[in-house]
């Protein structure tokens, strides 16, 4: 099972910096997202506009299961 990757997407405006971290070696799970250190709440980030680099950090972890 792959461990981690890793990309970088540039634009003229800035670049993503994004790393995916799969430590369990999972098939499916959770993804708990953070960007430049920071949870991230929804869906969609936004590439920066002042030529910076954003980094976009995605561990899975396993799903919690919901008591019925």
């Amino acid at each position: 099972a792959w461990q981690s990757f890793e990309a970088t997407i540039t634009r003229a405006a800035g670049s993503l910096h994004i790393r995916v971290e799969n430590p369990e070696g999972l098939a499916s799970g959770d993804a708990r997202i953070t960007v430049d250190d920071a949870e991230w709440p929804g869906d969609g980030i936004p590439f920066p506009s002042g030529g910076e680099t954003r980094e976009v950090r995605c561990l899975l972890t396993r799903r919690i299961a919901l008591a019925s």
